[in-house]
């Protein structure tokens, strides 16, 4: 029999093998795992996609070398999905499986059968050898597979994997100034956080010397990738307390209930629209204990891994049995989750980020995206989804719940709800009582300081109160801009048209695109000066003043703590700052987004967004929108317990009509507004959009031409069918890691034009077979940098 089997590694084809006569044909079935021979000798995975395939042509078909599963890993509805993503995205299907199947089940290398014998020890045969061996050899293996007295052995664990390096101090480091090497092993990890010793290895070879040192000077360590899950959970804030479902939780529960039960033969989309600290996530687990009840699995999805981290510690608080996924895990135990979803047909609740997705889950029933107007649900780099679209697809084909959370929804999934694409619950109380904050606006385009004479007494009124306070600034860094005082310029990087930030604890001038790095006092590239100043406010200078104003004035100055991506580089950092904020070990937290999302402080009761009108004027179609999001996600963490709360939002255009909405605290009229003007301007949801983005090395003047060829073709194609398509146009960062971007962008009222356009002509230009150009075709995308 000859079947069809799709590489799961480089070139991602998919050829035709033969099965070998020593296992019967009903053996092979559709999306089990092989091991195929290549040339050379190698042996690859690849997964069967088509059985029975008719031989056409005299040519040699190799066999299959040997199944890695004697029942196959991936379910027939699986595989439609990764069929249908590949087709979405004009990729080959085993590009789609290679990047979501775990790494463990896509390598062959020192892949192992081991077969075993009454009162002898076990034999070993490696699978590249077996088609090599006596017929009769051949014969007895397989029998034994089928019977399960012959199976795969696991690889074992590659520590180069498993365990990661991680920054045990924080800057500044006590080492020698000569010893440069030390400095740059450190520099790498507070820039990348913790590393595999793989990617270590790859990114700093001849550094293993200056590593062990810093080891033994307990500066960085080596931890096992479970054991840094078990750390960053030892820190989690205490969970939320238990209680039972109010009037409104237990109407909407009622409502959704029957879409769970196991006579339900219909899917079921459904928006929850509730203000923050309105109880969603009690509601979530409610609903996701009411599924497993009825057999069903359940997965509930986070934009982050705190969150994720947070959900599984709520419900098991509940006594809920809970796993988690992530991609930060180690490829062995991601491996081992996997199987256990396509093997175990017991009701699992799954708590994870969007990678969880992709688990072939048996009788999945319930799809809950919390957060889910969050852009990490948008995977736009490598495979490009959305999890929305695969969390409906997965719902329509089980006819199961897909529950989408937010208190500020996507405009274009509120409108849906609007159109009765689906239908939407509403929660607009907080729990208890529990008030929304009273919201101020704070004018400082007349001041120079950052924070505001008003803003600083509303602060030490709310900690001489014995409370708390959040200031948040979507800014890291201590500046964004160093600027020499001799030729007037600021410090940019070599390699992206962006500015360097300056990162006082560090020493450093730091691009926060590619990584490059500067330390300071360094001369100007431009002029050999070394007098620069540092310009404008990040959250590590916020810390730092806020700090100095109550050493200042304050017999007993308030403990200040900084959340952002710089002070959370160690593991277990951002745990450890979250807990004992908690627990009140401190009264001020200063940070960026990442104090928006899913944290619960009841003694909180003042939230200070530092410069409000950050991301209002970027350059998206969104830009209002997120700002809106933002603002509101981080002025819901006021009066969430029994104190009123109360948000003081800095702006330097006080008269904008957005602030409007803010200081009403109202997501309707913000959204009425808006989708307004996305109609006035044929933005999503009034049309589809999709855009190309192009990249390719500076100095390429061929890859250039290529790409506006590519371009002037498909613009002549949207022109016949009478559909916009804007052209090659410099994306809003022209420059990034030393390569020039250039994207376009269509319109049209549906996907399958957009799709047509690009698909008739890809085919007939040269763009994909030139290596120095990264072509992305994303349909709805969040990221227009």
């Amino acid at each position: 029999m000859y079947c069809q089997i799709a590489l799961l590694s480089p070139p991602y084809t998919t050829l035709t093998y033969e099965t070998p006569e020593i296992f019967p044909e009903d053996f092979w079935s559709l999306g089990m795992r092989v091991a195929i021979p290549l040339g050379n000798g190698a042996v690859r995975i690849g997964v069967i996609t088509v059985l029975n395939v008719i031989r056409d042509g005299d040519f040699q078909i190799k066999k299959i070398a040997w199944p890695m599963e004697n029942k196959s890993l991936l379910s027939s509805l699986y595989m439609e999905m990764i069929d249908q993503l590949a087709k979405k995205q004009f990729v080959s299907f085993g590009r789609i499986l290679g990047n979501v199947l775990p790494t463990n089940l896509k390598i062959t290398k020192d892949i192992r059968l081991r077969r075993f014998l009454e009162n002898q020890k076990p034999e070993f045969y490696k699978i590249r050898e077996i088609p090599s061996l006596a017929n009769e050899v051949q014969k007895q293996l397989a029998e034994d597979f089928i019977q399960g007295k012959a199976q795969i052995l696991e690889l074992a664990e590659d520590t180069k994997l498993s365990e990661k390096i991680c920054l045990l101090v924080e800057a500044p480091w006590n080492i020698r100034a000569n010893a440069k090497k030390q400095r740059e092993i450190l520099d790498f990890l507070a820039d990348n956080g913790s590393v595999t010793r793989k990617v270590f290895s790859q990114k700093l070879q001849d550094h293993h010397a200056a590593l062990t040192t810093l080891i033994q000077n307990k500066m960085v360590g080596i931890v096992a990738l479970e054991q840094e899950e078990k750390l960053t959970e030892d820190f989690l804030p205490p969970p939320m307390p238990l209680f039972k479902l109010n009037s409104k939780q237990h109407e909407i529960f009622t409502a959704l209930s029957p879409s769970l039960e196991q006579k339900n033969k219909e899917s079921k989309t459904a928006l929850l629209f509730g203000v923050t600290g309105s109880g969603k996530t009690a509601l979530y687990l409610e609903l996701a204990r009411k599924a497993m009840l009825e057999k069903k699995s359940v997965l509930l999805l986070a934009p982050e891994v705190a969150i994720a981290l947070k959900l599984r510690q709520d419900a098991m608080n509940r006594n809920m049995p809970v796993t988690l996924y992530h991609g930060y895990q180690s490829p062995k135990q991601k491996a081992k989750i996997f199987r256990e979803c396509a093997e175990q047909t017991e009701p699992r609740l799954i708590v994870g980020t969007r990678s969880a997705l992709f688990l072939p889950i048996s009788n999945l029933g319930l799809i809950i995206l919390d957060e889910e107007h969050d852009d990490s649900f948008k995977q736009d780099e490598g495979l490009l989804y959305h999890a929305k679209d695969i969390a409906w697809y997965r719902m329509q084909k089980a006819n199961g719940l897909f529950l989408m959370g937010s208190a500020t929804p996507d405009i274009k999934t509120y409108y849906a709800s609007e159109q009765n694409a689906y239908q939407r619950f509403e929660m607009l109380d907080r729990i208890g009582n529990a008030e929304l904050p009273a919201v101020d606006l704070v004018d400082i385009s007349q001041t120079s300081q950052t924070v505001a004479p008003e803003t600083i007494k509303a602060l030490k009124d709310c900690i001489d109160k014995g409370e708390q306070a959040i200031i948040m600034l979507n800014r890291r860094g201590y500046a964004p801009i160093m600027y020499c005082v001799e030729c007037k310029k600021t410090a940019r990087c070599p390699h992206c048209d962006i500015s360097l930030s300056y990162h006082k604890k560090r020493e450093i001038l730091s691009c926060h695109y590619c990584g490059y790095l500067r330390h300071v006092p360094s001369p100007c590239p431009d002029c050999g000066s070394v007098h620069s100043i540092p310009l404008g406010d990040g959250t590590e200078r916020i810390e730092e003043q806020i700090s100095e104003i109550f050493q200042n004035s304050s017999k007993f100055p308030p403990t200040v703590l900084r959340l952002d991506k710089d002070s959370t580089r160690r593991e277990g950092k951002m745990e450890e700052i979250l807990n004992a904020f908690a627990n009140q070990e401190a009264q001020i937290l200063v940070g960026t987004q990442m104090l928006s999302k899913g944290h619960h402080f009841p003694n909180v009761t003042l939230v200070i967004i530092a410069d409000a009108d950050l991301g209002i004027n970027f350059p998206d179609y969104r830009a209002h929108e997120r700002t809106f999001q933002l603002i509101t996600q981080a002025a819901g963490r006021a009066g969430r317990g029994e104190k009123k709360g109360k948000v003081i939002i800095q702006t330097r255009d006080k008269n904008n009509s957005f602030w409007k909405h803010i200081l009403k605290g109202n997501y309707l009229t913000f959204y009425e507004e808006e989708i307004l003007l996305r109609k006035k301007r044929s933005y999503p949801p009034f049309t589809k959009l999709a855009l190309i983005r192009c990249s390719y090395p500076k100095d390429n003047k061929n890859a250039q031409k290529i790409w506006e060829d590519f371009i002037r073709a498909l613009k002549a194609k949207a022109n016949e069918l009478g559909i916009r398509a804007t052209g090659s146009i410099p994306a809003p960062i022209i420059m990034l890691q030393g390569r020039l971007r250039f994207q376009c962008f269509i319109k049209a009222s549906n996907w399958n034009i957009i799709r047509s356009i690009y698909a008739s002509t890809i085919p007939k230009q040269s763009i994909l077979q030139n290596n120095d150009i990264r072509l992305h075709f994303d349909l709805d995308p969040v990221n227009m940098l």
